[in-house]
């Protein structure tokens, strides 16, 4: 399958944004951990959640953008976009997260005192 160099600069785009999606889909996971759910049996099913359902995702990104072949450029846009929003609007929700799991322990320990 041949593909022009703008529809795989467009494609490359589409799928640099989806990597975004996914960053801001794993930082639901992270929440959770931020939360109190981070016992070892808790971490891995939400990594095999995460990892399976990211699969599923860039498999029926690839089946609607390229006809299900595998192409390098798609898989490094991906990961481009992940670790791109991890590191800017990722460690800026991590402060937040971690700024909420804060205040919410100290209103579990305030409940725990005045009972």
């Amino acid at each position: 399958m041949h593909l022009s160099v703008y529809r795989q600069s467009e494609i490359f785009y589409f799928a640099f944004v989806f990597g975004i999606f996914i960053g801001l889909y794993y930082d639901f996971y992270r929440l959770l951990r931020y939360l109190g759910f981070k016992s070892k049996s808790a971490v891995i099913a939400q990594d095999i959640i995460f990892m399976s359902s990211t699969a599923v995702m860039c498999f029926l990104f690839a089946q609607v953008t390229v006809n299900g072949h595998l192409r390098a450029f798609v898989v490094f846009a991906h990961l481009f976009g992940a670790i791109s929003y991890r590191y800017s609007i990722g460690m800026l929700s991590g402060f937040v997260f971690k700024g909420v799991a804060g205040v919410l322990n100290f209103i579990k320990k305030l409940g725990s005192i005045t009972e």
